[in-house]
C-alpha cells in the first residue's frame, strides 16, 4: 500500500499523488546532484514500473509518471538501490550551479547547510506547511529570482564582501524586505525566526497568507520598510555556463519538461560514469567539468535524442501537461499540439509570454507570469488570456493549430 500524503504535501517516492494518469512519484535529489548512471537507473525504472515518461518539473524535481498501485515497492526498491541522496524536510533550494558558477555573488550553500541545521536544532520542520520553502540565491548566469517561495535570501555584491537581503512573500503578492545588507549570520538567524513565526501559526500557514507586520520583529532589528521587489525573468537552463574551475557546463531541457525514459537513459549512457549532473529549475538538466569541444559533442548527442540544446527554442516557452493519451483526465493531446506550435508557429508568443496547454480544467503546470491558456474541455477548448493581451493574428494562429485536434467551445478574456 502506498502511503497517504499530508494535505497539500507534494508527491514523494515514498508517497505518491494520485493522478489522471496513476500515481506520480517525485524525487528531490540534494542540491539536484546525480550519476549519469543514476539518471538512466530511474529512467529506466519508469519504463519498467510507470508509463515510461520521465518529466523535470519547472522546479528543478524529477517526476515519474503512471505507477500503479502494485508498482510503487518495486519502483522504490529499484530507485531506492542506486542511492540517490535526497532532500527531507523543508526545501531549502540553491541554485543548479550553486558553489561553482563562476559568475555568482557569494557561495549559497554554507548559508543553506546552517538554515537546515537551524531549522533541526530549533524542531520546526514537523511544525511548517509542507509546501513552506526557502530559496538561497547565490546570483550568477542561473539565479532563482523568478522562482516562488516562502522566504528568500539574496546575496547582493558589496564592497569586497557579500551582504544578504532576506524578503518574504506577502499578502499583496509581492515581497517584503525583512533584512537588506546583512552579514550571513544576521541573515540565517533572522530566517530561522521568520520560520518560527509561520510555525507558530499552524501547520498550514504561508508567509503569503500572513499581513507584513508577522515578521516585523523577527531577527536582530535590521528591518528595512516594506517594499515590493519586481519578479525576475526566469534563467533558462540551457547553453554554455562557466565554472570557477575553467571548465564549463552545458545545460539542456526536456522538451515541455518530458522525455521518453529510453531516450533519457541512452543520452546518460553516452556520458563518463563519473560526470556530475545537475537538476535545474526551468526543467533543465547540466552536465558539469567539461572542455568547450566535449560541451559542442555532447549538445550534438543532445540533439539526436530530441533535448532542447539552444536558449532560444521555441519549446522553452510552451509549457504542457501530460495531456490525452497519457493522462485519463484530459480531452486533448497537449504535447502534439505544443509540437506542432513550436515547428510551425515558433514566434507565436510575445516578449516574456508563456504558452500553457492544458487538457483539462485543472489547468496542471500552470506557468507563474503572462501566459496564454488554451484548455481542454469534454465539448473541446478555450482560451484564455492572463496578464497579457495577444494579438488578433496570435489568437488566429493558435485557433488554426488547436482546430486540428477538437472544436473549440469558446474563448474567454
Amino acid at each position: 500500500m502506498t502511503s497517504t500524503l499530508r494535505r497539500g504535501a507534494c508527491p514523494s517516492l515514498s508517497a505518491p499523488m494520485a493522478t489522471g494518469d496513476g500515481l506520480l512519484a517525485r524525487l528531490n535529489p540534494c542540491g539536484g546532484a546525480l550519476s549519469p548512471p543514476q539518471l538512466a537507473g530511474v529512467a529506466k525504472a519508469a519504463l519498467q514500473h510507470g508509463n515510461g515518461l520521465v518529466e523535470i518539473t519547472s522546479r528543478g524535481s524529477l517526476q515519474i509518471r503512471g505507477l500503479r498501485e502494485e508498482t510503487v515497492e518495486p519502483f522504490t526498491d529499484a530507485v531506492a538501490a542506486l542511492a540517490i541522496v535526497s532532500n527531507e524536510g523543508v526545501e531549502i533550494r540553491t541554485g543548479a550551479l550553486a558553489g561553482c558558477d563562476a559568475s555568482e555573488i557569494a557561495d549559497p550553500l554554507p548559508v543553506a547547510a546552517a538554515i537546515r541545521a537551524g531549522v533541526a536544532a530549533r524542531g520546526l520542520s514537523g511544525r511548517l506547511a509542507p509546501k513552506v520553502s526557502v530559496i538561497v540565491d547565490g546570483g550568477g548566469a542561473l539565479g532563482l529570482g523568478a522562482l516562488g517561495a516562502d522566504l528568500r535570501l539574496e546575496a547582493l555584491a558589496g564592497d569586497g564582501k557579500a551582504r544578504w537581503r532576506l524578503s518574504v512573500a506577502v499578502e499583496t503578492g509581492g515581497r517584503g524586505v525583512v533584512l537588506d545588507r546583512a552579514k550571513a549570520e544576521e541573515a540565517v538567524e533572522c530566517c530561522l525566526d521568520c520560520l518560527a513565526v509561520l510555525a507558530a501559526n499552524g501547520p498550514a500557514s504561508r508567509a503569503r497568507d500572513l499581513p507584513w507586520q508577522a515578521f516585523a520583529h523577527a531577527g536582530h532589528g535590521m528591518k528595512t520598510e516594506e517594499f515590493q521587489l519586481a519578479a525576475s525573468k526566469p534563467a533558462m537552463p540551457v547553453g554554455e555556463f562557466l565554472l570557477h574551475s575553467g571548465a564549463v557546463a552545458r545545460g539542456f531541457a526536456l522538451p515541455f519538461g518530458q522525455a521518453g525514459g529510453s531516450d533519457l537513459a541512452a543520452f546518460a549512457g553516452q556520458l563518463d560514469p563519473d560526470r556530475a549532473l545537475r537538476l535545474a529549475p526551468g526543467r533543465g538538466l547540466l552536465v558539469l567539468g567539461l572542455t568547450p569541444g566535449e560541451s559542442e559533442r555532447l549538445a550534438a548527442a543532445a540533439r539526436a535524442y530530441g533535448l532542447v540544446t539552444k536558449a532560444d527554442d521555441p519549446r522553452l516557452r510552451i509549457v504542457a501537461c501530460a495531456g490525452a493519451p497519457a493522462c485519463a483526465s484530459a480531452h486533448l493531446p497537449t504535447r502534439g499540439i505544443a509540437a506542432a506550435i513550436a515547428s510551425r508557429e515558433p514566434d507565436l508568443l510575445p516578449d516574456g509570454a508563456v504558452l500553457h496547454l492544458s487538457g483539462c480544467a485543472k489547468k496542471c503546470a500552470r506557468p507563474a507570469g503572462p501566459s496564454l491558456e488554451l484548455i481542454g474541455s469534454p465539448s473541446g477548448w478555450t482560451i484564455e488570456e492572463h496578464d497579457m493581451c495577444a494579438d488578433n493574428e496570435r489568437l488566429r494562429s493558435l485557433t488554426r493549430i488547436a482546430a486540428g485536434f477538437g472544436p473549440q467551445k469558446r474563448r474567454l478574456a
